[in-house]
């Protein structure tokens, strides 16, 4: 691709998508001990996990959704490696039941989440996942994580961005006043001379 040429919109799909890689063991161990405690307890009913500000910031009164469509990427491709499995086997915390069922691991849940973009306020959920206990454990910290992470930089783009328009709309309403003045000085000057 050279600079400057135009993407269209099939192009640009293709061009950047995210994760290039996705990566099944961008986790915390904790969340891959707890899902193989609840299968060996028989613990994998349905569960949801809801993800939501309890209190905003003082200086904030929203948050701007964002990160659901690395989260639903995520969701939809991970997939352990042999050499996912051959690391965890290393460490020598897992039994081979769970490890033989973490190749066959995918998620089979629903996400239910506002539209990125969307202005969210305390204690209203940006995303809730509804899946077995295991996959909803699973998924939590990466969830967590990008959802935090877009929505933080979201936020920041947008409020540092209103400064700027807000300067912008003063400047050309006080362009605007200005010329104002000057066309009525110009036409009273004009009417003084007659």
């Amino acid at each position: 691709m050279i600079a400057g040429d135009v993407l269209y919109e099939d192009q640009l799909a293709s061009a950047w998508t995210y994760p290039a890689k996705v990566d099944a063991l961008f986790a915390d161990l904790y969340e891959l001990t707890m899902m193989q405690a609840y299968l060996r307890e028989g613990l994998s009913e349905t569960a949801a996990f809801s993800l939501f500000v309890r209190r905003l910031p003082p200086t904030r009164n929203y948050l701007i959704a964002c990160g659901l469509e690395t989260v639903l990427d995520f969701l939809q491709h991970v997939k352990f490696s042999t050499d996912d499995i051959s690391y965890l086997s290393s460490l020598s915390l897992f039994t081979p039941e769970f490890l033989d069922w973490l190749l066959d691991f995918h998620f089979t849940g629903d996400v239910f989440a506002v539209p990125e973009g969307t202005p969210v306020f305390g204690n209203e959920p940006i995303l809730e996942i509804v899946a077995p206990l295991p996959q909803a454990q699973y998924f939590k910290t990466f969830v967590m994580n990008q959802i935090h992470l877009q929505t933080l930089l979201s936020l920041k783009s947008a409020t540092s961005h209103y400064p700027v328009e807000i300067s912008a709309a003063l400047a050309a309403y006080d362009l605007e006043v200005r010329y104002e003045i000057a066309q009525r000085q110009m036409h009273s000057v004009g009417q003084s001379t007659k």
